[in-house]
């Protein structure tokens, strides 16, 4: 991710490398966490909705797909290495929300946020709604985000499958989007 895919990203983006901003969701946002103390100058901003952190590898509800085992959790222990380093990551922005009544995550979460000095934001809902709702809209997103790079590829099997027009407005998008612009943004 940090030596491949982001520099692709920002080459064929014409991306300004100062504008690399990570989040996620779940373990999404643990991944962004973990990605970003790898590599502290890297990202202008890094989010965790809800994130998977784990106060330690013995934690009841440690999902066990998650890490290898005592020593792999260890290495990726955000909440240690923020604890240790509260400036570990640089000059980002940080984000951390949690729902209210999160019962998995809203603990090592307020730890985290403590460690590096920031607002744990609570919001009033659960985090498995926030989730369900997500997963329920997934297939459709998946769905149209497939269609639409058919369709701007010109696949022929798809022609019949543009009712808004899609075809001809995806050719000036893509024009627009691969002129130079220093001010654009990076999103992972």
């Amino acid at each position: 991710m940090l030596d491949e895919v982001i520099p692709k990203a920002l080459t064929v983006l014409n991306a300004d490398p100062r504008r690399v901003a990570i989040g996620g969701i779940s373990m999404g946002g643990f991944g962004a966490y973990d990605l970003a103390r790898l590599d502290p100058g890297r990202f202008c901003a890094v989010g965790g909705h809800s994130a998977a952190i784990w106060p330690t590898f013995t934690s009841p509800n440690v999902d066990s797909r998650a890490f290898d085992n005592a020593r792999d959790f260890a290495r990726n222990d955000v909440i240690a290495a923020a604890t240790a380093n509260p400036k570990l990551y640089g000059h980002a922005q940080l984000w951390l929300d949690v729902g209210a009544q999160d019962p998995y995550f809203i603990a090592a979460d307020q730890q985290l946020a403590n460690a590096l000095h920031i607002h744990l934001h609570m919001a009033r809902h659960a985090r498995p709604r926030i989730l369900e709702r997500a997963l329920e809209r997934l297939p459709g997103l998946l769905r149209t985000r497939a269609r639409g790079l058919r369709v701007a590829s010109g696949d022929p099997a798809d022609a019949h499958r543009d009712p808004d027009g899609a075809r001809q407005r995806l050719p000036r998008l893509r024009k627009a989007w691969l002129r130079p612009q220093r001010n654009r943004q990076l999103l992972l």
